[in-house]
């Protein structure tokens, strides 16, 4: 289907761009899995790169990789591992029963055993379509403001000058997306410390 390159929602159409199907499934090679290819294999050059040396005494790219590493590492096994993990390893089985709130009447428990469980699997859910909202929100906005930029300079003279806000705007934009992003980063870590504390103290 032939899309709109002035829609602001155009650059995360999914294209094919080998189409496989196989026993009437689609596994076809889109741009988002040349983008996911390139970028696996963009980090994969530059950790082959930096860590080729393997000195006993790091150099800096390679202190910069070990602890980009270590940290994506550590908190994705924090997130999805450490929280269940550690809970049941310091209170065995029993750690189970947050998922139990004291004083609720037979009759609901097992509903309310299957909220708190759902609830429970929705926080990395929660986390990604964070996330994914400010991306899209940014993307967006930015699209919208350079589109204004390319459209207004194509006018002469005046349109050049009319186009000096929207460049500002998408400037200012820019420096908010990296804004936006260290504060995604604090909520991320706020939150996971939450979810640790949680089973540490499961109590309700």
């Amino acid at each position: 289907m032939a899309t709109d390159p002035t829609d602001p929602i155009h650059q995360f159409a999914i294209s094919r761009l080998v189409p496989i199907e196989i026993g009437g499934l689609d596994f076809s090679f889109t741009n988002s899995t040349l983008f996911m290819v390139l970028t696996v294999g963009v980090a994969a050059a530059f950790l082959y790169y930096s860590t080729r040396g393997r000195g006993l005494v790091p150099s800096k790219l390679q202190s910069i990789t070990e602890l980009t590493y270590e940290f994506t590492f550590a908190l994705a096994m924090t997130v999805i591992a450490v929280v269940v993990g550690y809970g049941i390893a310091k209170h065995g089985l029993s750690w189970f029963k947050v998922f139990v709130p004291s004083g609720v009447p037979g009759a609901i428990l097992p509903f309310v055993v299957l909220i708190e469980v759902i609830s429970f699997l929705s926080r990395p859910v929660s986390l990604s379509v964070r996330l994914f909202a400010n991306m899209l929100a940014g993307h967006i906005t930015l699209k919208v403001f350079a589109g204004f930029v390319v459209t207004l300079s194509s006018l002469g003279a005046v349109g050049i000058i009319g186009a000096i806000l929207p460049l500002l705007m998408t400037v200012a934009i820019t420096a908010l997306e990296f804004l936006v992003a260290f504060l995604q980063a604090y909520v991320f870590a706020v939150l996971t410390c939450m979810y640790l504390n949680d089973a540490v103290h499961p109590h309700h």
